[in-house]
């Protein structure tokens, strides 16, 4: 099934943490750890498998710098349909790939080492993108009746994306109307006609924080949802007063899902009063 994975390698980091943050400080030395994850799509796998692989790289990159450095995972996605993951390091040395080259065998990827001008290594690990790019809700849920349905204002510029959150929605009980870029929708954008606008942040030709700011100056009442793979980063941005809800890529249906049927039940509940 899709698996998210800033999940997966925040777990491997948490799992291997006393190795690459306090056994190093031990022996005197600090291992820096960053993370780029973008909006990589799920992938399709196995969560427990791929936590296992990325503890077995982050692992082998911790033992190729005794004396400290840097450790970089990276992810992207490619229009062929497969995602990277990139864990980088400082370290010199070979690295044995045969332990994991099963696990990514197994979903169909491919791995591979390669040592940069500085004297660094990478270890590159690409697998396919899943088809399903809004991870599933936990549980299944009854569509809202129609009295609790909103009017969804729609915007991404990955039409995959942008389908299936469609397919979501409506599946849902919602009422969806998409745009492919924040042009498209602040033309489509009707206040009386639409009652939640959910935007992607980045987007070319004009940002979800452009279409959040322009939709909140027309309809300050109207909530805007903003999805991100940024992170921490954009809940600290100044443009975040426009945006009344932050949720992040990959995204996942209870996720989304949750804070409509609030927003729902608080219309409802402000309707009977």
């Amino acid at each position: 099934g899709p698996v998210a994975l800033l999940p997966v390698v925040s777990e491997a980091l948490a799992l291997t943490e006393p190795r690459w943050r306090d056994d190093a400080e031990r022996e005197g030395a600090t291992i820096t750890v960053t993370r780029q994850f973008g909006a990589a799509p799920p992938v399709d796998g196995n969560f427990v498998e791929l936590r296992d692989l990325f503890v077995r790289l982050i692992l082998d990159a911790v033992a190729a710098m005794p004396r400290g450095g840097a450790l970089e995972i990276r992810a992207w996605d490619e229009e062929s349909g497969w995602v990277v993951i990139e864990v980088a390091d400082t370290g010199a040395g070979d690295r044995g790939l045969g332990p994991v080259a099963g696990i990514v065998e197994r979903h169909g990827g491919s791995i591979g080492v390669s040592r940069d001008d500085r004297g660094g290594t990478s270890v590159r690990v690409r697998l396919l993108a899943s088809p399903y790019q809004v991870i599933p809700a936990a549980a299944a849920a009854a569509p809202l009746p129609a009295e609790r349905a909103r009017r969804i204002l729609l915007v991404d510029d990955d039409r995959r994306l942008l389908r299936a959150l469609a397919d979501l929605l409506q599946g849902h009980g919602h009422a969806v109307l998409s745009a492919a870029s924040g042009a498209e929708a602040l033309a489509l954008f009707d206040p009386a006609a639409v009652d939640l606008v959910v935007t992607d942040l980045g987007m070319p030709g004009m940002t979800g924080w452009e279409v959040a700011a322009l939709v909140k100056s027309r309809a300050p009442h109207i909530p805007v949802f903003l999805l991100t793979g940024w992170g921490e980063t954009v809940a600290a941005d100044e443009r975040s007063r426009y945006v009344d809800r932050v949720i992040a890529k990959p995204v996942s249906a209870d996720a989304l899902l949750a804070p409509l049927a609030e927003i729902a039940r608080s219309d409802a509940g402000s309707a009977a009063c």
